[in-house]
């Protein structure tokens, strides 16, 4: 299942999205992969990649929050400590070699989990949570200078 992008998913029209598109296109990817069973070695670089994104974005993303008075400021930083914290227990895990193997590919209970963690957290957070905040960005008058779109960042 590819996720495609909406402009239904728009929160500010600008960096929040921009991140949502990237983020979207590396999970989407990622899941493509999975489904194709690729090595295994494959995984680990992937969820870093994801990872690494999902940091610059909930930078900002808190970034923006907090410019704009947002009351949901708390509560997202405690959703995207958990998420980080998730990306690294599956990134330990598949790196540590625990993770089940058929041949130098993950096994199917593998791949499940790892689908299921990415479109979950792609679904339920970047989509319906962060859509809660689209009001509050919405009454901040400029985007505050420090929130960069994450394609000028690398």
């Amino acid at each position: 299942m590819i996720i495609p992008w909406k402009d239904a998913y728009c929160i500010d029209h600008g960096a929040i999205d921009d991140d949502h598109r990237k983020l979207l296109v590396l999970i989407n990817d990622g899941i493509a992969d999975l489904r194709g069973m690729a090595a295994i070695a494959n995984i680990p670089p992937r969820l870093i990649r994801i990872r690494s994104c999902a940091l610059a974005h909930f930078q900002r993303e808190e970034t923006l929050l907090s410019a704009s008075n947002c009351a949901l400021l708390a509560e997202h930083h405690v959703q995207h400590r958990i998420v980080l914290k998730k990306l690294d227990d599956l990134i330990g895990y598949v790196e540590s070699g625990r993770a089940g193997r058929w041949g130098n590919r993950p096994d199917a209970q593998v791949v499940r989990a790892l689908r299921s963690f990415l479109y979950g957290w792609l679904l339920s957070h970047l989509i319906e949570e962060d859509m809660k905040m689209r009001p509050s960005v919405a009454a901040c008058v400029e985007t505050p200078d420090n929130i960069i779109p994450m394609r000028a960042v690398g």
